[in-house]
């Protein structure tokens, strides 16, 4: 069976087909409108860019996989989102629990325990005897 009437043939690879909705033309003034949106002071979470915009956030992904342009945005887009949720933590204005929890989950931010182990991990208990042994005949005076 033949290609429906108007429609370009299936049979070459390529051709033919559902017409493409997002061109690159389409995907590099998303690029620009997204950088325009994200200097907005209120404007930081970028996935609702997309909801705003009529997609989905997965269209991100795919727009950054075919432009250059698009990829450099978004990556300036979570650099500015990540700018302004440290600054609006650090003066209070934001949910401190959710600015670390966004942190922690989309921008690889962790918390760094200054502890510092040492010692035999088989024998906890011989690596305090000595430290104690060393101090304790300081406190013992003998008599002649």
């Amino acid at each position: 069976m033949g290609a429906p009437k108007g429609h370009k043939s299936y049979i070459k690879k390529g051709e033919g087909g559902a017409p493409e909705i997002y061109t690159h033309d389409f995907i590099e003034k998303e690029a620009i409108a997204l950088l325009k949106w994200i200097e907005k002071d209120d404007n930081y979470y970028y996935n609702r860019f997309a909801l705003e915009r009529g997609y989905s956030r997965q269209r991100f992904v795919e727009f950054a996989e075919k432009s250059k342009i698009f990829s450099d945005a978004l990556t300036k887009a979570r650099e500015s989102q990540e700018q302004k949720l440290v600054e609006k933590g650090l003066s209070n204005t934001h949910n401190a629990n959710l600015t670390k929890f966004v942190l922690t989950n989309c921008h690889n931010w962790r918390e760094h325990l200054n502890q510092t182990l040492s010692g035999d991990a088989a024998n906890p208990l011989g690596f305090v005897l000595s430290t104690i042994d060393g101090a304790s005949k300081e406190l013992v005076h003998e008599e002649e």
